[in-house]
């Protein structure tokens, strides 16, 4: 989405974000779906922590646009969440919802997503060495409400040696049926 508004201006040209609308039952409805890329080092350098967390901040203003219309945000965000500012803001204050955590039964809550040199099992374990939770899905309220269900493909990972788990994420019925191969900004 190309647009004269700065904070999508910011982002574009970060090279970090890309963002599309789809139409989806018969053009009568979309969604919105943008994929965030965090700044690497943002918990081990002020600098980058800052650069991260601003544009955290303007993919957060981008969802939180339009209420009505599911908006997902995928993100690898380089930082777990509760160690961010505006992430811990954004989902305290109800504009933005993690929608991994708010379909999490763990009383430890989500599990980690990533584990640096590679995913061996198929889960990740709370304690682990090395691993953290920086891979997420937020939504607008519209866009949780569309969600059927979530979840880590840590089989996936296993298979192809990754570092992070892949989330899955169906939408609910007819509504919001479409495929996507790719996504390109």
């Amino acid at each position: 989405i190309h647009s004269d508004d700065p904070v999508t201006h910011s982002l574009n040209h970060s090279g970090r974000w890309c963002e599309i609308s789809a139409a989806t039952n018969g053009g009568r409805d979309s969604v919105t779906i943008a994929c965030y890329y965090g700044v690497s080092g943002a918990t081990s350098s002020k600098a980058r922590s800052h650069a991260n967390e601003r544009l955290l901040s303007e993919a957060c203003l981008r969802l939180a646009v339009d209420d009505t219309v599911p908006y997902l945000l995928y993100a690898d965000t380089n930082i777990a969440p509760h160690r961010s500012d505006t992430l811990t803001t954004m989902t305290r204050g109800g504009d933005m919802i993690d929608v991994i955590a708010d379909r999490c039964t763990d009383p430890r809550g989500p599990a980690p997503t990533f584990r640096q040199g590679g995913v061996k099992t198929e889960t990740l374990a709370h304690d682990a060495a090395y691993t953290s939770r920086i891979d997420v899905i937020y939504a607008n309220r519209a866009g949780n409400a569309a969600i059927h269900s979530t979840r880590y493909r840590g089989d996936c990972a296993v298979q192809t040696v990754l570092d992070h788990i892949p989330i899955d994420c169906d939408l609910v019925g007819e509504k919001f049926e479409t495929s996507f191969n790719s996504l390109k900004p």
